[in-house]
Order: C-alpha cells, then structure tokens, then sequence
C-alpha cells in the first residue's frame, strides 16, 4: 500500500485508537463463523472402468453455489476466518496490514505471521480450522501503533520492519515460537528508523528495506546471514523512492546477468531493474516506464525469471477501469519492455501480487482475493481459476478488504490478511 500521507494518514490513526494489551498467550482461536459444512465429508467419483471416494479435508465453509458463508467465491473453500480480536488486536479500531508465512523444516508445522496496529502477531495454523494464537510482538515504540507493517523470513527468523518511529528491524527466533516457548526478539537493527516494506533474498541472505528514512526511500541494504547479527552492507538511492521490491539471485534467460544479484523494484512511476551484487556500488541495468502510469506498487516474476507481473496501486482510481496488471517481457535486463495489460472483470484496484508455478495470486483490496491461471504468460490472457471476496458489501477502488496474500504453504493453505476483519485462510479446490 503507498505511504499514508495528509489526510489519509490521519484518519488512519484515527481508526487505530489505542491498546496497553499484553501479549496473549497460546489459546485456540475460535473461528468467527460456524458453518455445518466444516463436516469432513466424501466425493465420490465414477468413471466407466472405476469408482473412487476421496475424503476431502475439513473445512469451516464450503464453497457451494457461490458463497462459502458469507462470502463470494469460486472454486475457493473458507477454512478459518480470524477477527481482530482473535489475533490479539483491538476491536473495530485496528488495522491488519501485512503478513508472511514459515514453515517449520522440522516438524512441517505452519504459521502465519500477521501485521496489526499494534503488533505482529503469530497463528499456528498446522490445523488451518483450529488456529493457535501464539501471542504478539509489539513494534518496539510501545504504547505507539504502526500503520503498515511488513516482514519476511529467512534462515528460520523473521524480519520485520514498519512506519512508527523508532521500529528499526525487528528479528524473532522462530524456532522457539514453534516450540510455543516463547516470542523472542533476538535482534533489532537500527540502522533505519522506519521503513514501507522489506524485500528478502532467502539464497543471499540479504535484506532490502525500503520506503525508509534513508538511503533516498531507495534500496537500504542488510546483510542477515547471521540472523542475529544484521549489519549494514550498502544504500541505493540513485533510482529514487522505491515502494517494493523482488530481489533473487538471478536464473533467468539473459547471459549477461547470471549468478548476479538482481532487485526488479517499483520505483513509483517505474519498474527499475538493479544489479546489486556489487553491495557498495549498485547500478541499473534497465528502467522503463508504462502507458497510464499511476503509482508503481508492487510485482513478482514468472519462477523462469522471465516474466514479471505489476500491479500500479492508483491506476484504476484514475481511469475508473477494472483490475489492471501490466506484463512485463524481462528477459533482457537491460531493457524491460511493457507487453500488455491484463484486465480482470471487477472495478477494483490491485495491491499484492504473488507467483507460484503457473498459478498467480493477487490481493486486490475490496475485491478480495484472485487467482489465475499464467502458464502462458506472453498471451496476457489469463484464465480465472477461483476467487474469494473478502469484502462482499461492494467492490470498489476503495482501500478495503484484502491487503496481503500468502500462497507458498506445501498445504495449500493461503493466507490472506483483511484490513476489514482480520485473518482468512482459504483453499482452493480445483485439484481436489
């Protein structure tokens, strides 16, 4: 989301009140909807040679005729859905931002990691219909609240970095929060003082924040491979304010680039491409703007690093056109080149885009969550797969409803983090 600034900014706060809750201890979260189609039942199907009966997996709502509960859907089963309150926040005053997600390599066990005003919070979600409430770790300026939040993990930590003044980047050993010990900041990294959003390159082990008070809003960079010891490696500024990045260790198709560093970073009115292998001295390879431009937000790549999917966070305010996302050819960083626009069928404005094999989840605000079927990326034309509207009252271009989505669970649980209620967990059940 951009930067709340003026008046926005103020009636966020607004919205946020205040909390001097403690932290709260493990407890089962009870869902918020009961629905008698959480019953594990049978599907049987029947071809001409065999009949197969497969037990589905339990649920907390079905998707049946187009709404699981109370919500749209398609092809999307609801497995939990956690207010504000059940994730330890305030309620009607709170404000659910960002969220990440680990996976415990020993055990296999799921948790989601959740940004409120106040807060992270952190939800086993191993049994995604019976969720545990861990506890929060509050932004380090206590009795303050943070009005964005984001975090990403690495190396069984997670980084954490956010808008109040004074929050730094904290890091939690995740390995105790597995064990329902403890939620243990091990480390706070001070080297900025806010920040927007953190990119994280799990291969590198080097984190960018950016949207801080430094280094221009631009590429502020952490070396965490001692997770415990993050220390400052380098600061780009040259391609102004950056509002989100995707940073990897480039695989792709160019052979100028490969093995290098590589940030594909939304520079407001831009997609810039930066080599940062060289942490003191980062340089653009490639720099391009696109037709409608309204505010550059956020993207992912195709996993052949060929493609990048973009979503601009106040197109569809300004032209009143459904859901755009513009495809980018990358397979030469030295001259990204904007293929064509993607439109969904809703009037609703794009936040967070995520790519997993062929399939692409987006979390697009009052029209909740989206995902689409992208195994031929250059067509521009991108079959529907399921949905789950997270803000049924309306669609609109309003900043309501689905901020973040997580889809990298070997589960299939996806997380989806609500600014109007709280978290969602989902399912999508073409495969079943």
């Amino acid at each position: 989301m951009a930067r709340l600034t003026g008046s926005l900014a103020i009636l966020a706060l607004i919205l946020l009140g205040c909390s001097t809750a403690e932290p709260a201890g493990p407890a089962n979260v009870p869902s918020t909807v009961v629905d008698d189609s959480a019953r594990t039942v049978e599907k049987t199907t029947t071809t001409a040679l065999t009949t197969t009966t497969t037990t589905l997996p339990p649920v907390l709502s079905r998707c049946v005729e187009g709404l699981a509960s109370r919500y749209p859907c398609a092809n999307v089963d609801l497995l939990a859905d956690l207010s504000y309150t059940d994730l330890g926040g305030i309620a009607d005053a709170d404000l659910v931002s960002d969220l990440w997600g680990w996976t415990d390599p020993n055990t296999g066990r799921e948790f989601v990691l959740v940004s409120l005003a106040r807060g992270t919070a952190f939800i086993d979600i191993t049994t995604p219909t019976e969720p545990i409430n861990l506890g929060m770790l509050d932004v380090p300026a206590r009795g303050d609240l943070v009005p964005i939040q984001d975090m990403k993990v690495y190396a069984d930590h997670a980084f954490i970095v956010g808008e109040t003044p004074g929050h730094g980047m904290q890091v939690v050993d995740l390995v105790r929060l597995a064990a329902h010990d403890a939620i243990v900041e091990v480390a706070n990294y001070d080297g900025f003082d806010t920040a927007h959003n953190l990119a994280v390159d799990t291969e590198s082990g080097f984190a960018y924040a950016v949207g801080t008070n430094t280094c221009g809003g631009g590429l502020h960079i952490v070396d965490i491979s001692d997770p415990t010891d993050p220390t400052a490696a380098g600061c780009f500024a040259a391609a102004g304010p950056i509002h989100d990045a995707q940073c990897v260790v480039y695989h792709g198709p160019d052979p100028d680039y490969q093995g290098n560093e590589v940030c594909f970073a939304a520079t407001e009115e831009s997609l810039s491409i930066v080599d940062v292998t060289d942490k003191a001295n980062p340089t653009v390879t490639g720099r391009q703007t696109y037709e409608g431009v309204g505010y550059t937000h956020q993207g992912w790549l195709s996993e052949d690093q060929s493609w990048f999917f973009l979503g601009d966070e106040f197109d569809e305010i300004a032209t009143g056109d459904n859901t755009r996302t513009i495809v980018w050819d990358v397979r030469d960083l030295d001259d990204p080149l904007p293929i064509g626009d993607f439109f969904d069928d809703l009037p609703v404005t794009n936040h967070n885009i995520f790519v997993r094999g062929s399939t692409m989840y987006q979390a697009n605000y009052e029209g909740g969550l989206r995902i689409y079927d992208i195994s031929d990326p250059p067509a521009i034309s991108y079959p529907l797969l399921g949905f789950f509207d997270t803000h049924p009252s309306r669609n609109s271009n309003e900043f309501n409803g689905a901020f973040g989505v997580y889809p990298y669970f070997d589960s299939g649980v996806i997380a989806i983090s609500n600014m109007g209620t709280g978290l969602i967990l989902v399912r999508l059940t073409v495969n079943e």
